[in-house]
């Protein structure tokens, strides 16, 4: 298994809490994040680090605006590897914080962000606390929109609205722990390019090192999203689900998106049946780039024909899901050479 190539600088100061943030080409939505992370009601030494992996926009001149104003340190690193894995090792190596906070280029904080998590991580020694992701109600204007959120907040319903529980998820937009332990568990795995997979990757890792990753519902943030519409949600599904398969290549049975990548790789006579190799070769067909435009296009008519039905959801879902397979495809052909085998 590829491991990352994350180490720890040591320094002669210590602070409390360094928060991490990896960011591509989203400079309008940094400057959000960063104007809300200098909110934070928070009696501790703490720091901030931006890492740059990349962009071509304004990245930088943004940061510099705000190194005068922001209320503690803010520092500006770069990262030529492309991902956030790669991309957050990097801050992890740069931070003189006891304690690691990552979060993403696109999360608005409260604050109370870091005397949150600051609570947890000082009661619980072990601890690796995933914090709670919610949705802006702007999102909720449309009737896609409404279907998003509806489903983000279904995967919540089975956890607690206030303290922490055991969790075997990861949510890297969110996300606290122990900087020693970070590096003892290895860091992320920056063969992850792609932002997804690499922070269900790290917890697992983690699990298996002996720490124990918590849900921390107390810790909330705000999702200031760009995949806001069926086209952009649809584009970003398909680049996710590329790294489900990299994730089975390298756990197998014990890959948590085993489903996903089960129900949408290439047929397997032996282990397929008859029922799923029929799904499959359906989904190829309208997976096609010849009829997966024609798909969106219908899916848009039923919305603005039937919005907020159960029709329009379904359509969303069966788009959803040929995005879905056409991601899981490319992953296949990436890693594995179109084979099928991890």
């Amino acid at each position: 298994m590829a491991r990352s190539k994350a180490t720890s600088i040591e320094t002669q100061e210590t602070l409390d809490i360094t928060v991490v943030i990896p960011t591509h080409n989203r400079s309008d939505a940094l400057d959000l994040t960063i104007e809300h992370l200098s909110n934070q009601d928070f009696e501790g030494a703490w720091e901030a680090i931006v890492v740059n992996n990349n962009s071509t926009d304004d990245t930088d001149q943004v940061v510099k605006s705000w190194q005068e104003k922001f209320p503690v340190k803010l520092k500006l690193v770069h990262e030529s590897k492309p991902g956030p894995a790669a991309a957050r090792n990097v801050g992890a190596g740069a931070a003189k914080g006891r304690y690691l906070v990552f979060i993403d280029n696109d999360i608005l904080t409260g604050p109370d962000f870091l005397r949150n998590h600051m609570q947890f991580l000082d009661s619980e020694r072990e601890g690796w606390f995933i914090g709670r992701v919610v949705n802006p109600p702007e999102l909720r204007r449309t009737p896609f929109g409404r279907y998003r959120d509806d489903i983000h907040e279904a995967y919540f319903l089975g956890l607690p609205q206030t303290g922490t529980v055991p969790y075997d998820g990861a949510i890297g937009a969110n996300w606290a722990m122990r900087r020693d332990q970070f590096f003892i568990a290895g860091g992320f795995d920056e063969s992850y390019s792609i932002a997804s997979c690499e922070d269900a990757e790290l917890a697992l890792r983690a699990r298996k090192s002996g720490f124990k990753t918590m849900f921390n519902a107390d810790s909330r943030v705000v999702h200031n999203d760009w995949a806001i519409d069926l086209k952009t949600f649809l584009r970003r599904q398909e680049t996710y689900s590329i790294s489900t398969v990299l994730l089975w290549t390298k756990y197998g049975e014990e890959s948590f998106q085993l489903d996903v990548v089960t129900q949408n790789g290439p047929i397997n006579i032996e282990k397929d049946g008859f029922g799923l190799a029929l799904k499959k070769s359906v989904k190829g067909v309208f997976a096609a780039r010849s009829f997966y435009p024609m798909v969106i296009r219908l899916t848009e008519a039923i919305e603005s024909m039937a919005p907020d039905t159960k029709l329009s959801r379904r359509s969303y879902e069966i788009a959803t899901s040929l995005a879905i397979f056409r991601g899981v495809r490319e992953g296949f052909l990436r890693y594995t050479n179109g084979t099928g085998k991890s």
